[in-house]
This record gives C-alpha cells, sequence and structure tokens, in this order.
C-alpha cells in the first residue's frame, strides 16, 4: 500500500502552482548574472512577472 503525505502534496502543489521553483531561481541568481545580457534570466524573470516584450 502507498503512504501519502498530505502536508508534502500540499507544499509540492502550492510550490508548482505559485511557481516558486522559478521565483527561488530568480532570487538565487538576480546578483550574480548581468541581468541585462543573460538571455535566460531574462527569460524566466519576463516569464514568471508576466513582462511582455
Amino acid at each position: 500500500m502507498v503512504e501519502i503525505d498530505g502536508e508534502k502534496a500540499l507544499w509540492f502543489a502550492m510550490e508548482k502552482g505559485l511557481g516558486l521553483q522559478r521565483y527561488r531561481y530568480i532570487m538565487e541568481h538576480v546578483l550574480d548574472v548581468d541581468v541585462s545580457k543573460n538571455e535566460d534570466f531574462k527569460r524566466m524573470f519576463n516569464g514568471f512577472y508576466g513582462i511582455r516584450s
């Protein structure tokens, strides 16, 4: 029988639904990269904050 940890499942769903993995990536890298030139960072940032070019 498979046991499911309800609290872990809820946190996982919230993290995925709110995009917390992308937010964490942005916060961890914003001071380490040249945000004006790093296309991967700009794509992640713009996608998370809903910025359209």
